[in-house]
């Protein structure tokens, strides 16, 4: 029996089922998570170079960064958001979600706990 390739991309069809598992992984409050599905999203959206093309992103800076392996720029996210075709995928209710999850703001503030539990 032949079997095939589990690739969350694949069932990724509508702007709701994006918005919806975008939805799941912020429960988690993983940015790196985040950066994962994001890939997950783009690959459903035509793949890493399309995205890169639009956002005028290095390819190979856009595989690291959802690669999940390291922490994203703010930069990055905020490029990858405005992305026309990303934005649209991902549907106006995601994108706010993420944007107001993932602004400076809350990050500073993520680095400020962090750095105070340090502390202690």
């Amino acid at each position: 029996m032949l079997s095939k390739k589990y690739r969350t991309s694949d069932y990724l069809k509508t702007s709701e089922d994006i918005a919806a598992y975008l939805n799941e992984v912020l429960e988690d409050d993983d940015p790196k998570l985040l950066m994962l599905a994001l890939r997950n999203v783009a690959d459903s959206q035509g793949g890493i170079t399309s995205i890169a093309e639009h956002t005028g992103l290095n390819r190979e800076s856009l595989y690291k960064t959802l690669s999940g392996k390291r922490n994203p720029r703010i930069e990055t996210i905020n490029a990858i958001l405005h992305d026309r075709e990303v934005a649209k995928a991902i549907g106006h209710a995601a994108r706010r979600m993420v944007e107001r999850n993932f602004t400076l703001k809350s990050t500073v503030g993520h680095y400020q706990a962090l750095y105070n539990s340090l502390l202690t």
